[in-house]
C-alpha cells in the first residue's frame, strides 16, 4: 500500500512533467507561428501575380505577437525556477504564498497562449483574397 507522502510525490511529479510540456508546446507554436508566417510571406512576395493582398502592418503586429508568445513562455519558465529555487531555500509551504507562486508562474503562460492566439487573428486578418 502506498503511503501519503508517495501519492504526493507522484502527483507533484505529474503536475511538474505536465507544466513542462504545457511551457515546451507554447514556445513550439509560437515559434511555428512566426516561421510560417515568414515562409508564406516569402511565398507571396516571390509571385508576381499574387492571389492575395497582403497588410504588412497587421502582419508585423503578428509577428511581435508571436515573439512576444516566446518570450512570455520564457519568462514563465525562469520565473518558475527562480521561485522553486526561493521555496527549497527558504523551506516555506505556507498556502498563501503558494497561490502567488502559481499566479506568478502561470500568468506569463496564460499571456504566451492569449498572445499567440492575438497574433493568429491578425494573421488572419492581414491577408485577404485580391
Amino acid at each position: 500500500m502506498k503511503s501519503l507522502s508517495d501519492e504526493t510525490n507522484l502527483h507533484a511529479e505529474i503536475v511538474k512533467e505536465l507544466g513542462i510540456f504545457g511551457l515546451r508546446t507554447l514556445v513550439l507554436i509560437n515559434s511555428g507561428a512566426a516561421v510560417v508566417l515568414l515562409a508564406f510571406l516569402g511565398n507571396a512576395i516571390q509571385v508576381e501575380v499574387s492571389r492575395f493582398d497582403v497588410d504588412l502592418n497587421l502582419i508585423k503586429r503578428a509577428m511581435i505577437a508571436f515573439v512576444a508568445g516566446i518570450a512570455l513562455a520564457m519568462l514563465s519558465v525562469m520565473a518558475t525556477y527562480v521561485l522553486a529555487q526561493i521555496s527549497i531555500a527558504r523551506g516555506n509551504s505556507e498556502k498563501q504564498r503558494a497561490l502567488w507562486f502559481v499566479a506568478i508562474m502561470t500568468g506569463p503562460a496564460v499571456l504566451s497562449f492569449l498572445s499567440f492566439a492575438g497574433g493568429v487573428f491578425l494573421a488572419v486578418s492581414a491577408v485577404s483574397q485580391a
